[in-house]
C-alpha cells in the first residue's frame, strides 16, 4: 500500500522496509545517485500509427526527452529488459501490447526493475474495468490518460520533469488543466 502510494506520488525511489546491511544501503544510494546524474529520461511509447502518436513523439523529443518505439511485443520486451526505460506509455487498445505479452506471465512480480516501471495507459475513451492493464496495475504504477495533453503531463510527471523546465506554451497548457 505505501509502495503504491509512493509510486502514485511520483517518488524517485522508495524503500519498503528498513535496510539491514551496508550493501543494501550502498545499492540504494547508488541507484538514487545514478537516477539524479542521468538528466535524460527514456520513454518507451507503444502507440498506434497516426497523428496523435506523431504529435506525442514530436513534443517529447522537442523538449529533450528520449523516446523509443517498438514495432512488436518482442522488440518492446527486449527494450524493457535492458532496464533503461524510465516510463512506459502504451495504448490500451493495442492487443499486441498487452502486459502478459510484454512482461510474460510473472515477470513483473519477479523483477524489481519492472515493478518500479511507471506505466501511462493511453485510452481516449473510458478504460474498461476488465482491462488487463488495470488487472495488473498493482504490479506497477499505473496512470490513465484520455487526452494528448494529459498523456504528455503524465509522461513528464513520471520522468520527474519540473514545470519550470517546460517550454512556455506547455507550462501555460498545464496551468490551464
Amino acid at each position: 500500500d505505501s509502495r503504491q502510494r509512493a509510486f502514485d506520488s511520483g517518488a524517485a525511489g522508495f524503500l519498503a522496509k528498513p535496510l539491514q546491511s551496508r550493501d543494501l544501503a550502498a545499492a540504494a544510494v547508488r541507484e538514487l545517485r545514478d537516477f539524479a546524474l542521468n538528466p535524460v529520461r527514456t520513454v518507451l511509447a507503444l502507440l498506434p500509427e497516426g497523428e496523435a502518436r506523431e504529435q506525442y513523439l514530436a513534443r517529447m523529443r522537442q523538449e529533450g526527452g528520449s523516446v523509443l518505439t517498438a514495432a512488436d511485443a518482442e522488440e518492446a520486451a527486449g527494450l524493457l529488459a535492458t532496464g533503461r526505460i524510465d516510463c512506459l506509455v502504451v495504448d490500451e487498445k493495442l492487443e499486441a501490447m498487452r502486459p502478459e505479452r510484454l512482461f510474460g506471465a510473472a515477470a513483473v512480480e519477479e523483477s524489481a526493475g519492472l515493478r518500479r516501471l511507471p506505466v501511462v495507459l493511453w485510452c481516449p475513451g473510458e478504460v474498461p474495468p476488465q482491462s488487463p492493464w488495470r488487472q495488473r496495475g498493482a504490479s506497477f504504477s499505473l496512470r490513465e490518460a484520455r487526452s494528448l495533453e494529459r498523456l504528455l503531463d503524465q509522461s513528464w510527471f513520471f520522468l520527474h520533469r519540473s514545470q519550470a523546465a517546460m517550454a512556455p506554451q506547455e507550462a501555460a497548457m498545464l496551468e490551464a488543466m
